[in-house]
């Protein structure tokens, strides 16, 4: 009996972990898929990155553009999740961290929001 239980055990975990690593990949497919859309909204000021790790709008957008936000911070909080989950940092702190992390490395003219709030035009 304990051998059956230890077996169903490893089954479960070897699942979720083999699941989480699908879910990350399905994720880093739909980042990418998104990336393109994203940078023209960054590129025109439409969009920012904010300081704990996601994307605000600056301006008004229309439906499609304001669900693609909604979808890229979904997914970026998933992310934070597993990465959160084994560092054992929360989510908050993730996002945080990877604010700053995106806003060393964005593109000129991109709005990031600093540590303080305020925002500022790289």
């Amino acid at each position: 009996m304990k051998k059956t239980n230890l077996i169903v055990a490893i089954f479960a975990i070897s699942f979720s972990v083999l699941s989480l690593g699908l879910n990350a990949e399905g994720i880093k497919a739909r980042l990418a898929k998104r990336l393109p859309i994203i940078n023209t909204l960054k590129a025109d000021g439409s969009i920012g990155e904010n300081n704990k790790g996601y994307l605000v709008a600056r301006k008004e957008l229309n439906e499609d553009n304001t669900k693609i936000i909604k979808d890229e911070n979904a997914d970026r909080k998933k992310i934070y999740g597993m990465l959160a989950k084994k560092t054992g940092q929360s989510v908050d702190m993730v996002g945080s961290r990877r604010a700053i992390a995106i806003a060393k490395k964005t593109k000129k003219g991109y709005w990031v929001q600093e540590k303080d709030g305020t925002w500022n035009q790289k």
